[in-house]
């Protein structure tokens, strides 16, 4: 993996001149742009750039790069989503718990509004499963919970509703404080750092049936919206 994503050193990077050495700096630096992004959808990752091991001294502990990923049916004897005690508040300012959303099928997943770059394709699969399911008139809720509390207030969450044109009320984007943030990562098996002040972290996206036990998991971007969502259910267990 440090192959792919470690840049080689540019020759007289930042000098303007048109010179050899300047056209060098910007094809090394398209190329490690490049090198990111397949990195980026060979190991499932998100994030502004490319990650690291450890996270700079001055930003909050990140949950560790080495946490083991969740059973396939994650939830069994630990709980379900909706036992998981952290309060939030919604992009609405509203005081909110997961129990409060109990009760439906749950597309869960772990973002942060300012990501610009690769979670783009994040978003992208997230429509995905949204389509599909209306395509299957299947009804599905999402909940997309904060990495980066420190930032994402209600009016940033609004504001990432809006630039992404969603006004569907079947969507929550939710924010807690960190060490509620880190424990619901570790519980859902999301691992994040930092790199150069960005956050990393994986791609993840799990579907809970209304009882709060996960179901499936999408790790992968190429994986279908089809598979993920699965046959119908006959009846909603509780």
């Amino acid at each position: 993996m440090r192959s792919l994503i470690t840049p080689r050193p540019l020759a007289r990077e930042g000098q303007r001149g048109g010179g050899p050495g300047w056209r060098s700096a910007r094809i090394a630096k398209a190329l490690f742009g490049v090198r990111i992004l397949v990195a980026a959808g060979a190991f499932g990752l998100c994030g502004g750039v490319a990650p690291a091991l450890t996270a700079p001294a001055s930003k909050p502990e990140a949950a560790p790069l080495q946490t083991a990923r969740l059973p396939a049916r994650a939830g069994t004897g630990i709980g379900t989503l909706w036992q998981q005690d952290a309060r939030f508040v919604d992009e609405h300012g509203r005081a909110t718990t997961l129990q409060d959303l109990a009760g439906r099928d749950t597309v869960v997943a772990m973002e942060y509004s300012s990501c610009r770059f690769l979670c783009t394709m994040y978003w992208r699969r997230l429509l995905d499963i949204q389509t599909e399911a209306d395509r299957l008139q299947r009804p599905l809720q999402f909940i997309v919970i904060s990495l980066e509390p420190e930032k994402d207030t209600p009016a940033a969450w609004r504001e990432y509703r809006k630039i992404r044109g969603l006004s569907r009320d079947n969507w929550h984007f939710l924010t807690s404080d960190r060490p509620s943030t880190d424990r619901i990562a570790r519980w859902l098996g999301v691992r994040w750092w930092y790199y150069e002040n960005n956050i990393m972290h994986d791609f993840r996206v799990m579907r809970f049936n209304p009882s709060g036990r996960l179901e499936q998991v999408m790790e992968q971007f190429d994986q279908s919206a089809a598979d993920f969502l699965g046959p119908a259910p006959h009846t909603a267990s509780r």
